[in-house]
Order: structure tokens, then C-alpha cells, then sequence
């Protein structure tokens, strides 16, 4: 039962969304556009939360429209689960959640460790912004390949910096450094590099 609910990255994405906007109703194509996912996916993905009860549709003519079921057994544990995210994440809009989200699962078995900084961390960001990121790794090209798709996906430019872990001693002389060290969110850390930073 709880497969059908969180199952998948798109069940995600499209929770994520309800949950961001928890009072909407919204049909498919609108789903799947602010979800950027396909059209038959979102459509199937929804077929799915309802079959399991925490989305509800909404004949009105022609138009199906789909909303959050709060009356649900799993809307408070779901909520919770997307209230922790939103504690992590800080207020970040709802866009930029679900690329974070592909950015930490795209990259997650390529990279010691992801860091997010600038302008979306520090709240100053923009719809232009480009989103920054460093990464501890020693296979840059296909994190840089993983980090071109989402580009292509979200039209979002991804400010991308890569460091081998045997060059962390030397990059804390750095700048930038200072700045990770101050004003970053980590995203993951699979071999205690943050230890390694300070």
C-alpha cells in the first residue's frame, strides 16, 4: 500500500507538489507540466494516488481535476514526511525541490559529497538564477553529463564545481571555501567530507 503512495520519483514529484500547494486542483496537464514529467506518466502516476487514496478527482464537465484527499489515513504521515524535507530544504519553491531532488539522485553514487550554496541558499535568488554546486568527486564528466540532462529538463543553468577528495586540503585556501564552509546546505555526504571541510 505505501509503494503505491512512494513509490517512485514522479509519486514523489507529484506528492511534493500537492503538499507545496496543499488547497489546488489541478488537471493533468497542468500536473505534468509543473512537474516536468510526461503526459501519460502523470496521468498513470495519478491513477495510482488515487487507487490509494490520497488524491481525489473532481469531475466538473468535461475536466478532471485532481487534489489532495486530507481526509486520508496517509495524509498526516505523508505531510510530515514533506514537513522534514521542508525543514531541510528551507522555503525553496516547489521547482526548485524537485531539481534538488533529481540532482542528489542523479549524482548520489558519482560523488562523495554535494553541496548547495549561493543565492538558493541564501534566499536571494531569483526565477534567473543558476543554481550552484560543488562537488567532492573523481569522475567530473559524468557527474557533469548527469548535471547537463537536468539542465535540459528544468532550462535551469547548474553552476557546477568539482573537486578530487585529495584536493580538499589545498581548496581551503580558497575563497570560495569560505563560503561553502558559511552558507551551504548539504545535500549528501557519502564519506564524511564534510568532516574533511571543517
Amino acid at each position: 500500500m505505501i509503494d503505491e503512495i512512494l513509490g517512485s520519483k514522479v509519486k514523489l514529484k507529484i506528492l511534493r507538489f500537492f503538499f507545496d500547494f496543499p488547497l489546488v486542483k489541478r488537471n493533468v496537464r497542468e500536473i505534468a507540466k509543473e512537474c516536468k514529467i510526461g503526459l501519460g506518466v502523470a496521468a498513470n502516476t495519478l491513477r495510482d494516488l488515487k487507487n490509494a487514496g490520497i488524491v481525489v478527482e473532481e469531475k466538473t464537465g468535461k475536466e478532471i481535476n485532481y487534489s489532495l484527499n486530507m481526509n486520508s489515513k496517509f495524509y498526516e504521515p505523508v505531510k510530515k514526511i514533506f514537513e522534514i524535507e521542508k525543514e531541510e530544504l528551507g522555503n525553496l519553491p516547489f521547482f526548485y525541490k524537485n531539481l534538488i531532488s533529481d540532482i542528489v539522485t542523479s549524482t548520489k553514487r558519482l560523488a562523495d559529497a554535494c553541496f548547495l550554496f549561493g543565492s538558493l541558499v541564501t534566499g536571494t535568488f531569483t526565477s534567473k538564477s543558476d543554481v550552484d554546486l560543488f562537488f567532492v568527486s573523481s569522475k567530473e564528466e559524468k557527474i557533469r553529463e548527469a548535471c547537463l540532462k537536468i539542465e535540459k529538463r528544468y532550462e535551469t543553468k547548474l553552476q557546477v564545481i568539482i573537486i578530487k577528495k585529495n584536493e580538499i586540503k589545498k581548496f581551503k585556501k580558497s575563497s570560495l571555501f569560505k563560503t561553502i564552509k558559511k552558507e551551504s546546505l548539504l545535500l549528501f555526504d557519502n564519506n564524511n567530507i564534510k568532516e574533511m571541510i571543517g
